[in-house]
């Protein structure tokens, strides 16, 4: 089919219909609606959710307090975040013990004691659990050391006198001297009950 060219009012056009010439192609509508932002799950997680674990040398450790139920002596201890980042912590503690057994001055000499670490709540301390706590600078976790007295009744005794601890996941040390009393089944280890961490003002 021929191509038609028609005049109409003074202006030429050109019918373009079976002429067997492609008429410029449209471009594709633009779209009036603005586009969309996506959220990404990581966007929508807080920056204390996204910090890295903890390390040891950004933390402190300190006693928060003391005391003996039923002849089991017991520690709260707090790790302080002290970096200008945040952290978290997950778990328990390592524990190393050292001191000495026999009265005060029976042997002046502190030395690694044998223990045996065991996981869970103490009589003083329930344990909640391994769970993720974030730390923003100044803030602490909680958990609690605990011992028992009345293995062998109590006659034989060992005095706790510095803890040496190690955050979940990492390798460093951190030294507190402390006052803990302990004794232990005969011919084995000191039992001593640790509790995971958890966050200040939750317990």
């Amino acid at each position: 089919m021929a191509c038609l060219t028609v005049l109409l009012g003074g202006v030429l056009l050109l019918a373009a219909v079976g002429c067997g010439q492609s008429t410029a192609s449209s471009a594709p509508p633009r779209s009036t609606v603005p586009p969309t932002q996506e959220t990404t799950m990581s966007d929508a997680v807080s920056s204390a959710d996204q910090a890295a674990r903890c390390r040891t040398e950004a933390l402190s450790v300190t006693q928060m307090r003391s005391g003996a139920e039923m002849s089991q002596p017991f520690v709260v201890l707090a790790l302080t975040n002290e970096s200008n980042r945040s952290c978290f912590l997950q778990g328990y503690p390592s524990v190393i013990a050292s001191g000495r057994w026999g009265k005060p001055g029976a042997d002046s000499h502190a030395h690694a004691l044998r223990i045996d670490v065991r996981r869970g709540s103490i009589y003083e301390w329930p344990d909640r659990g391994a769970h993720r706590v974030a730390l923003r600078q100044g803030q602490r976790a909680l958990f609690a050391v605990g011992t028992a007295t009345a293995y062998q009744g109590g006659k034989r005794l060992a005095r706790i006198t510095e803890l040496h601890l190690t955050p979940p996941g990492d390798h460093g040390v951190l030294r507190l001297p402390v006052a803990l009393l302990a004794s232990a089944p005969r011919h084995q280890p000191i039992p001593v009950g640790v509790t995971a961490l958890q966050a200040a003002g939750t317990h």
